[in-house]
């Protein structure tokens, strides 16, 4: 489902949810945020600003507004899979939207996000409240026409096709046994 990027917050949870519960009435068996994008910056740049609101919004606050959902819609055995990233664990001196934990001069706002989005998901698993598990993937660069367009200059082959990614939530959601535990952020790696 595709929310719009205006109005607040609260308004996007509750038409998502809303919209939700037209299909599924006894709830979810899994939520998949799969919201994301990529802007660089530092912090001299002149449009590092506008570049941090983006990746704040693209990626911080459609995992805030997933989480939200999904603690009213998931099943107690359900589970929540935010989308990540590598490069929020590691110094990215040229992206500094990306995140804020770590040295990262040229992704800041693309950094910055995806590290929210990594506590995100480590504060709902440590809540012994919730039941359902809640996991990260942490792709390396997805290879979407989207990233090949912006980025066709690199070598692809550590890549995470989407398919992979695919292939995973199916097998978490056809065999419970093989998801990460419960309260544990798992950051599963592609």
């Amino acid at each position: 489902m595709r929310l719009s990027s205006t109005g607040d917050w609260k308004r996007q949870a509750d038409d998502l949810a809303a919209a939700l519960r037209q299909y599924h009435k006894d709830g979810l068996d899994m939520v998949f945020c799969a919201a994301g994008g990529w802007q660089g910056g530092g912090m001299k740049d002149k449009g590092v600003l506008a570049s941090a609101e983006a990746m704040w919004e693209v990626n911080a606050r459609t995992a805030l507004v997933s989480a939200h959902v999904a603690s009213s819609m998931l099943n107690d055995d359900g589970m929540l899979v935010l989308t990540g990233a590598q490069a929020a664990l590691q110094p990215t001196p040229g992206m500094i939207g990306y995140g804020m934990a770590k040295p990262t001069p040229g992704m800041i706002g693309y950094r910055m996000a995806k590290v929210a989005t990594a506590h995100l998901c480590a504060s709902i698993a440590a809540d012994p409240a919730i039941k359902w598990r809640c996991s990260a993937i942490l792709p390396n660069i997805i290879d979407t026409p989207a990233n090949q367009d912006a980025m066709g200059h690199y070598i692809h082959d550590d890549w995470t096709p989407p398919e992979k990614i695919a292939e995973k939530l199916v097998e978490w959601l056809r065999e419970p046994a093989q998801r990460p535990p419960r309260h544990v952020s798992a950051k599963i790696w592609f």
